[in-house]
């Protein structure tokens, strides 16, 4: 029987944020006769001196209003909504690295949709909040292997697909970014593994089987590698016996851990 090789690539997720830097500095006053927004073209004052930022928009009560085209000094640049000095509705900001964000904004942070275009040519294209990842998106890696799924604190963070560039994937549950809790790998020659990962390895209770759907081993795995078929009298042991002990299995039943393993026996003990 083909020998498989338990071996998962490096998975890497890096974000830079897209927020770009805060808008700062005031204008001239309009002219008093006009009661609505005015246009304005010329440089920010900051502190009341004449900065190299500039601005090039609509203007009311001495500061950006609707729409405009905001350039910092550094070379990154903003065009879009504004609402009371702050990026407001739909924009894009153009990194002076040349990294590109365009989507929604919400009091000067990308929230809701938005696409974060790298120079690298990876990209990321879903929701935010804050400035950050949240929420259901697609990463795209520059070198072609992506996830799509959910995103939680700038990392994914639950339900997930990741598809590798071989034609290799993993479906199932993230963590911080990693294969973590329940889940499958599909190797890119059929073969494939369902069960438990820890940490981007097979990692607990698993079946692995063959590009034939033939199981090649069935139980404990540890570190990528089979360990030995599971000890049914782990988990008779691992039984609660008390109220104390009840209430811990049913929160270990809830974070997904499955009894008789190493998991759940700590999680069990846990106070």
């Amino acid at each position: 029987m083909k020998k498989i090789q338990l071996f998962l690539g490096s998975i890497i997720f890096i974000f830079n944020g897209a927020q770009g830097q805060p808008l700062k500095g005031n204008l001239p006053d309009c002219d008093q006769s006009f009661t609505g927004p005015c246009y304005y073209s010329g440089p920010v004052y900051k502190n009341g001196v004449v900065s190299k930022d500039s601005y090039e928009g609509r203007v009311q009560n001495k500061t950006w209003n609707g729409e405009g085209k905001y350039s910092f000094e550094q070379g990154s640049v903003y065009e879009g909504g504004f609402r009371n000095g702050v990026r407001h509705g739909y924009g894009v900001y153009t990194h002076a690295n040349g990294d590109k964000y365009v989507g929604q904004y919400l009091n000067d942070k990308p929230n809701g949709q938005g696409a974060h275009y790298f120079n690298d040519g990876s990209k990321y294209e879903g929701e935010f909040k804050d400035g950050i990842r949240q929420g259901f998106g697609t990463q795209t890696h520059a070198n072609g292997q992506r996830h799509v799924g959910q995103f939680l604190n700038d990392r994914p963070n639950g339900q997930g697909i990741y598809y590798f560039n071989d034609g290799a994937k993993y479906e199932g549950d993230f963590k911080d970014g990693k294969f973590h809790g329940k889940g499958k790998f599909f190797f890119a020659d059929g073969a494939y593994y369902v069960g438990e990962f820890k940490l981007n390895k097979f990692d607990g209770n698993g079946i692995l089987y063959s590009n034939n759907s033939t199981i090649i081993n069935k139980g404990l795995f540890k570190d990528n590698k089979f360990v030995g078929a599971s000890n049914p009298s782990n988990e008779s042991a691992a039984k609660p016996r008390n109220s104390g002990e009840i209430s811990n299995a049913n929160k270990c039943k809830r974070l997904g851990l499955i009894a008789g393993t190493e998991d759940y026996n700590l999680c069990l003990k846990a106070k």
